[in-house]
């Protein structure tokens, strides 16, 4: 039986959302967990809330809120906050020879503990690589090194501090900067290449990715053997998301808080009302699709006639 560490890092626009993957994880899984939760921001509410669900599932849980490095300087994104980079320090703040790192924006719907313990057999990082790989990333690729998605990733703190993990990413994010799209995970592959494991894709299952089965057939028949994963801009608690992600994420939602409503995103730009025009569509709701898609077209008039009437034209 190996160490049952489980970490989770995000910042407060994330906090929430931690709170259901905790639950999901613990629901299912039949072994003791250490929980670590990394977040400078996230406030206190929604840090006793978390509390709370490891208490229910009597998980033992430790909060770290001070952090030695900053990430003062690293890249970030619109997409992508100075969170994301906690990944890296990992090894320097979690005690233990390994620990299993989880998104915020997943749902395990299996028990994790096989993939606990899984053996790393001298590979630094354990991952799942999706199809399309390293699709979208800038990064240098290597023959006979595969590009692995960090969402869900088994990482050998030992060894990673022996590398002097740290100082080494800093240097790869360095020398990359204007590269990495994908920010730490594209620096984590780059560190671990040539020394990973790739594991069983149901560990991943990124719900929007190119693995997703196709829009005609249900998620049924993968309830109770993965990992669903939200990986993207779009996410399952998102009006316009996949409804069938919805669907699953909102049942272990409804279990966390009282009401829906503080957690739920609706549509706020033109982006995300397209969005959920094409998932209508996809659904067969023709009427509300066209309802959404009217709208759209009133919204974008009122601009522009708004914009002629500011030019004088």
């Amino acid at each position: 039986m190996h160490d049952t560490s489980v970490v989770f890092a995000f910042d407060a626009k994330y906090a929430k959302y931690c709170a259901v993957a905790l639950h999901s994880v613990l629901k299912h899984c039949k072994s003791r967990l250490n929980v670590h939760c990394i977040s400078k921001d996230a406030s206190d509410d929604d840090l006793a809330r978390i509390k709370n669900i490891a208490d229910r599932h009597q998980a033992k849980i430790t909060f770290h809120r001070e952090l030695k490095y900053s990430f003062d300087g690293w890249k970030v994104t619109e997409h992508f906050s100075l969170a994301t980079y906690y990944r890296i320090l990992i090894p320097y703040i979690v005690e233990a020879e390994r620990a299993l790192y989880l998104d915020s924006d997943l749902i395990a719907t299996c028990d994790i503990t096989p993939l606990l313990n899984m053996e790393l057999r001298g590979n630094l990082v354990a991952g799942c690589a999706p199809l399309g790989g390293e699709f979208g990333t800038k990064m240098p690729t290597h023959d006979s090194d595969t590009y692995l998605n960090m969402g869900v990733v088994l990482m050998d703190l030992a060894l990673l501090r022996d590398g002097d993990f740290l100082r080494a990413c800093g240097a790869i994010h360095d020398k990359y900067k204007d590269r990495i799209t994908w920010l730490d995970q594209c620096i984590i592959n780059e560190f671990a290449k040539f020394r990973k494991l790739i594991l069983n894709p149901r560990w991943n299952v990124l719900v929007g990715g190119r693995e997703f089965p196709p829009q005609e057939r249900r998620l049924d028949a993968y309830l109770g053997r993965v990992i669903l994963h939200g990986a993207g801009p779009t996410k399952p608690w998102m009006e316009w998301a996949d409804p069938r992600v919805q669907v699953i994420w909102r049942s272990y939602a409804e279990e966390v808080f009282d009401s829906l409503d503080e957690v739920l995103q609706k549509p706020s730009t033109i982006g995300d009302y397209m969005t959920l025009a094409k998932s209508l569509q996809r659904q067969g709701k023709y009427h509300e699709a066209s309802r959404v898609t009217d709208d759209i077209i009133r919204d974008l008039l009122r601009q522009i006639s708004s914009l002629m009437k500011k030019s004088g034209a």
